[in-house]
């Protein structure tokens, strides 16, 4: 543990908001680009899954993947990446499974895949239980990395 006690400095917060500002900055500059949710999500599927489903892989497995696993790995035993081995079971199942029912039923993400099957409610729901997902996840993912 460093001197800090192990705390955010005032630079770390610089640093946060600087990173959030160019990412919101950026974000806005490119969303005129896009003219659909369409084209936002799978780009307004001009390409073909298996392009998707590669780039998907690239964003799921970045580069902070082998520092969070390795830093755990040394941390708690190897055991503790076990969740990121199973990655590796679990990928290719939703690349060739799930991810062309969703190209191919020309639905923009999963929630409106289970409003379509379901109703609006299943709708809602996922989309509730995939925003607590992926608070959680990039929560965790910006503390590791941190």
């Amino acid at each position: 543990m460093d001197n800090t006690g192990g705390y955010a400095q005032p630079i770390d917060w610089v640093i946060i908001a600087a990173y959030m500002v160019l990412i919101f900055g950026m974000g806005s500059w490119l969303a005129r680009f896009n003219r659909s949710a369409r084209d936002f999500f799978i780009g307004g599927q001009r390409f073909g899954w298996g392009i998707i489903a590669l780039s998907l892989v690239a964003t799921i497995v970045g580069s902070y993947s082998f520092v969070k696993y390795a830093a755990a790995a040394y941390k708690h035993g190897f055991a503790a990446t076990m969740s990121y081995l199973n990655d590796w079971f679990w990928m290719p199942l939703f690349m060739f499974l799930w991810l062309p029912i969703l190209y191919y039923n020309r639905v923009a993400s999963v929630p409106e895949y289970f409003e379509r099957r379901f109703d609006r409610r299943a709708r809602a729901m996922a989309t509730l239980i995939l925003l607590l997902y992926m608070v959680g996840y990039i929560g965790i993912n910006l503390l590791t990395m941190g």
